[in-house]
Order: C-alpha cells, then structure tokens, then sequence
C-alpha cells in the first residue's frame, strides 16, 4: 500500500461524528450540489448523480470507494440503497416551489437524445422534459413518499434531516449535529449559512471535488494528453489504490468505470514544476516507470499531472511514499 500523509478531515478526527454512509434524497435543483461539496467538505467523499441504474454493475459496486452519494439517481432510488445499507443517514433537502419550478424549468431542455437521462427523468418527474403541473405532483409525491418511509420508527425518524439549503434557512448548525461533527472552522464565528457551500456553477463543482478526502488518494487531476501541448490539459479523476493509479474518462465518471490503469510499484516521481498557460493546471508534476495495465492499449511509461494549488499536488505526491 501507499503511504499516504494528510490532515485528518473532521470526521476524521472525532470518535462521535457519523461513519457510516450519507444519502441526499433530494431532488434536481434542490442544492444537492452543495449538500455534496458540504459533505466533501467535512471528509466524506461522495458521489453527484452516481450510475446507480447501470445494468452492468450493482449499487455496491457502484458506491464502493464512496461514503455516500446525492443527487436524482439517489432520490430515485433511496428505499433500495435503505435496505443495501440500513444504518446510514438521509438528507431530503427541499425548495419554496414557485423557486424551484422556475430552476427546473431553466435547467432540464426538452427530452435528450440519451435514453439513460429520458427514463431516470420520466420515473422521477413523471416526463422527460420539463412540464409544470407534473413535475409539480411528482415532487410533492416524493416529499411524501420519503417522509412517510422514515416515520414508521425511531430509528428511521433519527435517520432522516430536512434540509432547505436553497432558500438559505439551513446550513452547517442543522448538518453536522445530524452527523455529530463539529462545524468547520471556516463558519465560526461568522454567519454559518454564509459559510456554507453555494454550487452554482460545473466548474465550482468539480473544484469542490478535487481531493476531498483527507488520504488524498481519490481526486482531480489535469492529466496532459498528447503531446506536451498546453491546449492538451484534460481534467481527470485519479485513485491510487493498492499500487495501482486509475485514470478516469471524466472528473464525473464514477470509480466502477476506470478508463485507464497503471501500476505504480516502480514509479519515479519527478520535481514539481510550474506552468503558465490560463487554460490547465499551475504546478505540474511528471511520472515515470509507470507500467500500462489496460488491455488493448499501447504502452505509456510516462505522465504529466497537474493542480492549480501547490499544496493540494504536494499532498497527492505523499501518496506513493516519496518526495
């Protein structure tokens, strides 16, 4: 294994604080990006809109490597993932209707030409575009539906926070007494719900995904494609996990489906370099004696991964053990 240094997120470092799995239940357009990055933020690493309906792999597999996930795929899907994990916790987060309604109707364009989206979209809203009046009852229905489900004991009453993120009434005072971890340092004594993630934007997202968890095993890399061409950075989720380096298609494409492997046990890590191009990382660094894994591929002893912070890609290069 790998050594790996870090600091020890707040879950981390607090005996109480919640271990298990974190599930947010709520629908598109109800700040579930930003009930993602709070959660990342706190050293859960979780997943937005996990393929939690592929027909090649299963939930377990799907969410191996994951302390949670959020999004629609989740809301859709929360009675299965209560009964694969029974002991986690569930965050429906809500919005003022009329707030929401107008989002939705911004946000989902007619019908896509991807099947995948068109099915999750009609199970969830009951169409696959945008329509008022259904996507209206579909909502209350599932608010329902998930207070319903988790009213039948204690147990599940305990298991379950309503959030409403959106509207700016919630934030880290009710998350982290949900989850028995102490509010980062960043919210105190300021206004806590100005503190508290605001997603608007894929490119805040993806920056709220990069090397989450304290291990810095599983993050955001820029990984140069081609030729040493400053046009060629391609942003890219990377695992280090038991001597191997797994390289992913997309920031978003889950852990189940790795595009690229390399085995790591030989690997000589250059210095850490500078760049200057606007359009990729800041800081780079060059790894070679790598040994290619996947089939049908050519052989690659090299890469060039970057970071735009310094510390975050000094803290990754921890990973292999050496400086």
């Amino acid at each position: 294994m790998h050594t790996v240094h870090g600091t020890p997120s707040l879950r981390e470092s607090i005996p109480s604080s919640f271990s298990g799995k974190v599930f947010g239940v709520g629908l598109g357009r109800t700040a579930t990006h930003s009930l993602n990055a709070a959660l990342c933020q706190l050293g859960y690493h979780v997943c937005h809109q996990p393929p939690l309906l592929h027909p090649r792999h299963s939930i377990k597999q799907v969410l191996l490597h994951y302390d949670g996930a959020t999004d629609s795929t989740v809301a859709l899907c929360f009675k299965e993932l209560y009964r694969q994990y029974p002991n986690s916790k569930f965050i429906l987060t809500i919005r003022d209707r009329d707030s929401w309604l107008a989002s939705c109707g911004k946000h989902f364009k007619p019908a896509v030409p991807i099947e995948e989206t068109n099915t999750l979209r009609t199970r969830l809203y009951g169409a696959p575009s945008f329509e008022r009046t259904t996507w209206t009852a579909s909502a209350m229905r599932h608010f329902s539906t998930v207070m319903q489900f988790f009213s039948g004991s204690e147990k599940r009453r305990s298991q379950l926070l309503v959030m409403d993120i959106a509207g700016g009434l919630d934030g880290w005072v009710a998350l982290c007494a949900f989850l028995h971890i102490p509010m980062p340092h960043h919210s105190l004594p300021s206004n806590t719900l100005t503190t508290f993630p605001n997603i608007t934007t894929e490119e805040s997202h993806l920056q709220s995904m990069e090397f989450v968890d304290s291990t810095k095993k599983i993050g955001l890399l820029y990984l140069l494609k081609g030729q040493y061409n400053k046009d060629q950075w391609k942003r890219r989720r990377c695992m280090l996990l038991q001597e191997k380096l797994y390289v992913y298609r997309r920031a978003n494409t889950p852990l189940c489906e790795w595009e690229d492997v390399y085995d790591t046990r030989q690997v000589a890590l250059g210095p850490l370099q500078w760049t200057s191009t606007v359009l990729g990382p800041l800081v780079t660094v060059e790894l070679t004696g790598l040994c290619r894994l996947t089939r049908n591929k050519k052989p690659c002893g090299a890469l060039r991964l970057g970071l735009r912070e310094l510390e975050r890609l000094k803290a990754w290069r921890t990973s292999f053990g050496k400086m």
